[in-house]
């Protein structure tokens, strides 16, 4: 197993319970530490690719890891499907509203 170590310009995802969400940029590092703003990480991952926080968080059930585009593809489409339930329908008209009703019974 060859380390894999935590470089500036890399994306940190957290995994919580199934939800993703986004815990930042890499801004910085030094030979041991990794930072995202004022949160620091150790440098190097785990055999699993999964980054450590500073200090451990012992029982904390969230998973952090590097993203790929797969992940950042489900983040987008998490965040979506998450503003479309919380959209005032309301606010549109009854011919907006039957556009968006035959767009999702549309067939894919």
């Amino acid at each position: 197993y060859m380390s894999k170590l935590l470089e500036v310009g890399d994306i940190l995802l957290k995994r919580h319970f199934g939800q993703l969400s986004l815990v930042g940029e890499i801004d910085r590092v030094t030979n041991t530490i990794a930072f995202v703003g004022n949160s620091k990480y150790k440098r190097e991952m785990s055999q699993t690719k999964t980054v450590t926080t500073i200090p451990r968080e012992n029982y904390s059930s969230a998973c952090i890891f590097v993203a790929e585009e797969s992940d950042m593809v489900e983040l987008r489409k998490q965040n979506l499907i998450s503003f479309v339930v919380r959209f005032d329908y309301s606010k549109l008209s009854y011919e907006k509203m039957v556009e968006i009703r035959d767009i999702i019974k549309r067939p894919e």
